[in-house]
Protein backbone atom coordinates (compact mmCIF):
# COMPACT_ATOMS: atom_id res chain seq x y z
CA UNK A 1 0.00 0.00 0.00
CA UNK A 2 1.40 3.43 -0.75
CA UNK A 3 2.70 6.00 1.89
CA UNK A 4 -0.95 8.84 1.79
CA UNK A 5 0.26 12.20 -0.34
CA UNK A 6 1.17 14.91 2.45
CA UNK A 7 -1.60 17.04 3.36
CA UNK A 8 -1.09 20.90 4.23
CA UNK A 9 -3.33 22.45 6.90
CA UNK A 10 -4.19 25.98 7.23
CA UNK A 11 -6.21 27.85 9.90
CA UNK A 12 -7.42 31.36 10.11
CA UNK A 13 -8.78 32.74 13.27
CA UNK A 14 -10.69 35.32 11.66
CA UNK A 15 -13.30 38.39 12.40
CA UNK A 16 -16.12 36.07 12.27
CA UNK A 17 -14.87 32.22 12.40
CA UNK A 18 -12.16 29.67 12.66
CA UNK A 19 -11.45 28.66 9.20
CA UNK A 20 -9.14 25.29 8.53
CA UNK A 21 -8.77 23.11 5.21
CA UNK A 22 -6.84 20.41 4.35
CA UNK A 23 -5.02 20.34 0.79
CA UNK A 24 -3.67 18.14 -0.91
CA UNK A 25 0.08 18.61 -2.64
CA UNK A 26 -1.36 19.82 -6.24
CA UNK A 27 -3.89 22.13 -4.29
CA UNK A 28 -7.18 20.38 -4.30
CA UNK A 29 -8.88 20.59 -1.27
CA UNK A 30 -9.34 17.05 0.75
CA UNK A 31 -11.62 18.24 3.66
CA UNK A 32 -12.36 22.21 4.91
CA UNK A 33 -14.37 22.88 8.09
CA UNK A 34 -15.40 26.26 9.68
CA UNK A 35 -16.66 27.21 13.49
CA UNK A 36 -18.08 30.46 14.05
CA UNK A 37 -17.89 32.93 17.43
CA UNK A 38 -19.47 36.31 18.46
CA UNK A 39 -18.31 39.33 19.17
CA UNK A 40 -19.45 41.35 21.56
CA UNK A 41 -20.65 45.03 21.11
CA UNK A 42 -21.14 46.07 24.88
CA UNK A 43 -21.15 49.82 23.85
CA UNK A 44 -20.30 52.89 21.59
CA UNK A 45 -17.44 51.30 20.02
CA UNK A 46 -16.50 48.17 20.99
CA UNK A 47 -16.19 45.32 19.37
CA UNK A 48 -14.65 42.41 21.56
CA UNK A 49 -14.35 38.61 21.78
CA UNK A 50 -12.74 36.02 23.75
CA UNK A 51 -9.73 34.25 23.71
CA UNK A 52 -11.48 30.96 24.84
CA UNK A 53 -14.10 31.57 22.13
CA UNK A 54 -10.98 31.28 19.39
CA UNK A 55 -9.06 28.22 21.09
CA UNK A 56 -12.41 26.14 21.18
CA UNK A 57 -13.38 26.89 17.50
CA UNK A 58 -9.73 25.70 16.98
CA UNK A 59 -9.67 22.76 18.62
CA UNK A 60 -13.46 21.86 17.14
CA UNK A 61 -12.16 22.65 13.54
CA UNK A 62 -9.15 20.64 13.53
CA UNK A 63 -11.05 17.77 15.36
CA UNK A 64 -13.57 17.85 12.62
CA UNK A 65 -10.42 17.55 10.30
CA UNK A 66 -9.00 14.88 11.94
CA UNK A 67 -12.43 12.60 11.51
CA UNK A 68 -12.13 13.17 7.61
CA UNK A 69 -8.52 13.29 6.34
CA UNK A 70 -5.71 10.50 8.18
CA UNK A 71 -3.35 13.07 10.57
CA UNK A 72 -0.61 10.96 9.91
CA UNK A 73 -0.39 12.91 6.37
CA UNK A 74 -0.03 16.22 8.05
CA UNK A 75 3.03 17.76 7.09
CA UNK A 76 2.38 21.18 7.41
CA UNK A 77 0.64 22.94 9.36
CA UNK A 78 -0.26 27.09 9.03
CA UNK A 79 -1.68 29.68 11.18
CA UNK A 80 -3.26 33.13 10.39
CA UNK A 81 -5.09 35.31 11.91
CA UNK A 82 -7.19 38.76 12.20
CA UNK A 83 -4.76 41.50 12.08
CA UNK A 84 -4.65 44.14 15.14
CA UNK A 85 -6.79 42.34 17.40
CA UNK A 86 -4.69 42.50 20.95
CA UNK A 87 -5.03 40.13 23.71
CA UNK A 88 -3.45 41.94 26.85
CA UNK A 89 -2.76 38.54 28.85
CA UNK A 90 -0.45 38.84 32.65
CA UNK A 91 2.97 37.11 32.93
CA UNK A 92 1.12 33.56 32.94
CA UNK A 93 -0.74 33.98 30.05
CA UNK A 94 -4.24 34.27 31.79
CA UNK A 95 -6.48 37.26 29.54
CA UNK A 96 -7.03 40.46 31.37
CA UNK A 97 -10.07 41.33 29.14
CA UNK A 98 -11.76 40.05 26.32
CA UNK A 99 -9.45 40.48 23.20
CA UNK A 100 -10.19 44.34 21.24
CA UNK A 101 -10.89 43.51 17.87
CA UNK A 102 -9.59 45.93 14.50
CA UNK A 103 -13.06 47.04 14.68
CA UNK A 104 -13.05 48.53 18.26
CA UNK A 105 -12.37 52.16 18.32
CA UNK A 106 -12.38 53.45 21.85
CA UNK A 107 -8.61 54.03 21.79
CA UNK A 108 -9.39 56.92 18.49
CA UNK A 109 -8.30 59.88 21.49
CA UNK A 110 -4.79 57.94 22.30
CA UNK A 111 -4.02 57.29 19.06
CA UNK A 112 -5.01 60.81 18.07
CA UNK A 113 -2.34 61.96 21.06
CA UNK A 114 0.35 59.42 19.97
CA UNK A 115 -0.44 59.93 15.95
CA UNK A 116 0.49 63.57 17.05
CA UNK A 117 3.38 63.40 18.88
CA UNK A 118 5.32 61.02 16.55
CA UNK A 119 7.53 62.56 13.97
CA UNK A 120 7.91 60.78 10.26
CA UNK A 121 11.60 60.06 10.94
CA UNK A 122 10.30 57.96 14.25
CA UNK A 123 7.65 56.09 11.56
CA UNK A 124 9.81 55.30 9.23
CA UNK A 125 12.68 54.00 11.56
CA UNK A 126 10.01 51.66 13.18
CA UNK A 127 8.04 50.50 10.62
CA UNK A 128 9.62 51.67 7.70
CA UNK A 129 7.17 54.21 6.28
CA UNK A 130 5.67 56.75 8.30
CA UNK A 131 2.15 54.68 9.08
CA UNK A 132 -0.33 56.29 11.21
CA UNK A 133 -1.47 55.77 14.65
CA UNK A 134 -4.51 54.53 14.67
CA UNK A 135 -7.48 53.40 17.27
CA UNK A 136 -6.18 49.35 16.32
CA UNK A 137 -2.45 49.82 16.62
CA UNK A 138 -1.82 48.13 19.72
CA UNK A 139 0.71 51.17 21.26
CA UNK A 140 -2.96 53.06 21.17
CA UNK A 141 -4.45 50.12 23.18
CA UNK A 142 -1.50 50.29 25.24
CA UNK A 143 -2.02 53.65 26.48
CA UNK A 144 -5.62 53.33 26.77
CA UNK A 145 -5.69 50.31 28.98
CA UNK A 146 -3.12 52.66 30.72
CA UNK A 147 -5.78 55.56 31.40
CA UNK A 148 -9.12 52.82 31.80
CA UNK A 149 -7.71 50.44 33.43
CA UNK A 150 -4.47 51.35 35.35
CA UNK A 151 -3.93 48.02 37.29
CA UNK A 152 -5.11 45.58 34.40
CA UNK A 153 -1.90 47.61 32.65
CA UNK A 154 0.14 46.95 35.31
CA UNK A 155 -1.04 43.16 34.84
CA UNK A 156 -0.30 43.08 31.32
CA UNK A 157 2.74 40.85 30.77
CA UNK A 158 2.26 40.70 26.70
CA UNK A 159 -0.03 42.14 24.04
CA UNK A 160 -1.09 38.91 21.92
CA UNK A 161 -2.62 38.66 18.37
CA UNK A 162 -5.23 35.59 18.39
Amino acid sequence: MAAPLPLLVGVDVGTTAVKATAFAADGTIAASRSRAYPTHRPGPGAAEQHARDWTDAVGRVLGELEALVDPGAVAVLGLASQVNTHLFVDAAGTPLAPALTWQDVRAAPDAAALDAGTEPAERIAWWGAPLPIDASHALARIARLARVDPRARASAAHVLLP
